[in-house]
């Protein structure tokens, strides 16, 4: 019998397949490698309505495996009956991020783009769609209500939302001993990749397969107060440090993909926008396909690291999502790349976003340099350009949520457009959020921090056409 986390990762992956069947253009080149991130929910056989999501919610997992640490966090501990019902909500691909001197101040560019933080942002986009669903009585995944005035949005008791990735977030969580059948794989890719892919700064001289480490683009972050050593073998990196990830040639202010995603299992998914609408979400598994994988390096990278962090309240805590790894291979990805000892591969320029829409449909989307694909001249400056996850785009989607709100709670029209905040004034809003970020910010003060005038736009002073309705 498959393992849940075989479930989970077959049915992303076959959603993938599903959709480069129907738009065969968007398959990657066969010389291209590209990673894969989704977000899958789980529903219990039956959900109760006005029923919210709560700790022993977990719909793979029994009550009773609920665990608390000693380090304080809480942990859901191995999979039981599998739930009735998997869908996929959102996909992406993608290795690319700008630089810092790429970076827009208008919020329309969309400046990491690798896998996982692109699924995340589809899910946020979806999240908005279901609190407008939701309002109309038509979504399987919100409840709507209020309390004293204030309108909220709380996901339906039992549903559980998996992050399936294809391979090790980049950065710490990718920095563990290299195995046996790892080093087999690496002395054929040198065959195939030539001596320039492994120039003496990065050869292996050690003797024992347990004295060399993986390696990960991330780089320490400029301010770190120990940096990696670039020594042969196993003391090449640092374990632990926050890492930024590698433009193309310029540095980057994106952190790494472990650093997100620990930062996620403290402040949730939903981000500050959302907020103001939904609690903390947090997710209950996360599943990595056949790849290089060690569960206590990436555990500890994931969830140890923030051991230091003891904020609680508001709903938000440290979380722990149960880590698990499927043997199942994703055919466009680095792993699979790197067991085809015949061809080099280069990493796919491009990204691809899938997002479930609430009628059955969904939403595709190409994006290049943090642009929908095409985006030439002029155009690149244009609304139709946007891509549908850039900030611009989902703080529009904030805004047309609050206007529907307000108007509902005071029978009066929206908002006039020239009440309109800016970004940055509209993600210090939520009180609870903003405090248990400036907590977790102390905890990490080495965590880079962007130009506040990347964040100063506002919806008024750009042409705007973005709606969900």
């Amino acid at each position: 019998m498959a393992s849940s986390s075989d479930r989970l990762v077959k049915l992303a992956f076959s959603s993938f397949s599903n959709l480069m069947v129907r738009q065969p253009t968007l398959t990657p080149a066969a010389h291209e490698w590209t990673n894969f991130a989704a977000i899958v929910a789980t529903f219990p056989a039956s959900v109760s309505p006005n029923q919210t999501q709560g700790k022993s919610d977990n719909p793979l997992l029994t009550s009773s495996e609920s665990v608390a640490l000693d380090d304080g966090s809480v942990v859901q501990e191995g999979f039981s009956t599998p739930p009735q019902k998997m869908e996929t909500i959102c996909m992406a691909t993608g290795t690319k991020c700008l630089s810092a001197s790429a970076m827009s101040e208008r919020g329309d560019l969309v400046h990491d783009s690798h896998a996982e933080v692109l699924a995340r942002r589809c899910l946020m986009r979806f999240f908005y769609q279901e609190c407008l669903n939701s309002i109309r009585g038509s979504s399987d995944f919100l409840d709507f209500g209020g309390s004293h005035g204030i309108h909220r949005f709380t996901v339906k008791r039992g549903i559980g939302f998996h992050l399936v990735v294809s391979h090790t977030p980049c950065g710490d969580a990718s920095i563990f001993p290299v195995q046996p059948e790892d080093r087999q794989v690496i002395e054929k890719r040198k065959k195939v990749d030539g001596p320039e892919e492994f120039s003496p700064k990065r050869q292996k001289t050690a003797t024992s397969i347990h004295e060399d480490t993986h390696r990960t683009g991330a780089k320490c972050v400029p301010n770190a107060t120990a940096c990696d050593s670039y020594l042969s073998g196993k003391d090449y990196h640092i374990i632990g440090a926050l890492r930024t990830k590698p433009g193309r040639g310029h540095p980057t202010l994106s952190m790494s993909c472990s650093d997100k995603m620990m930062k996620w299992n403290v402040l949730g998914l939903q981000g500050a926008l959302l907020s103001d609408f939904l609690g903390p979400i947090y997710l209950v598994s996360l599943c990595i396909a056949k790849c290089p994988f060690n569960f206590a390096s990436i555990r500890q990278s994931l969830v140890g690291r923030s051991e230091k962090f003891s904020f609680s309240t508001g709903g938000f805590r440290r979380h722990a999502p149960v880590i698990s790894q499927s043997d199942l291979i994703f055919s466009h990805g680095k792993h699979q790349a790197d067991l085809d000892v015949t061809t080099q591969k280069s990493t796919c320029h491009k990204s691809i976003l899938w997002i479930r829409n609430g009628d059955s449909s969904s939403s595709v989307e190409v994006i290049i340099n943090g642009k929908k694909q095409g985006a030439t001249g002029k155009s690149k400056l244009s609304p139709s350009s946007r891509s549908m996850v850039c900030k611009m785009e989902l703080f529009l989607l904030y805004e047309q949520l609050a206007d529907r709100l307000q108007s509902m709670l005071s029978n009066h029209s929206p908002r006039l457009q020239q009440e309109r905040t800016s970004y940055a004034f509209a993600k210090r809003k939520n009180v609870s959020y903003s405090s248990c970020r400036e907590d977790f910010a102390a905890a990490f003060p080495e965590w880079t921090r962007k130009p506040s005038k990347l964040l100063e736009f506002s919806t008024t002073t750009t042409d705007t056409e973005t709606t969900v309705d």
